[in-house]
């Protein structure tokens, strides 16, 4: 336990700057995504944050784009589902 609160102890300013950032709609989503461990689709992300849908999916994208949330498939239907890219992100 203190190997991984050293190590997010290390990694705190990276994290805290790549989330300063985003945008404010971005940082929204970005939280309602990181409070899911399992991958989560924009469904579950609209509940979450009472966004629309198309505006979801466009900071989706620009999360996509810059690395921090991955698009993956969802094993109880065919839609797709996201997660972050860095998975100690959602423990930080």
């Amino acid at each position: 336990m203190s190997d991984l609160e050293r190590l997010l102890d290390q990694v705190s300013v990276l994290y805290k700057a790549r989330v300063e950032d985003l945008a404010p709609q971005a940082r929204v989503v970005l939280d309602a995504v990181a409070l899911n461990w399992n991958p989560v689709a924009i469904a579950r992300i609209k509940e979450i944050t009472g966004l629309e849908t198309g505006a979801i999916a466009g900071q989706l994208d620009r999360l996509q784009k810059n690395g921090v949330i991955e698009k993956t498939a969802l094993s109880t239907t065919t839609s797709s589902g996201y997660q972050l890219g860095e998975r100690l992100f959602n423990i930080w």
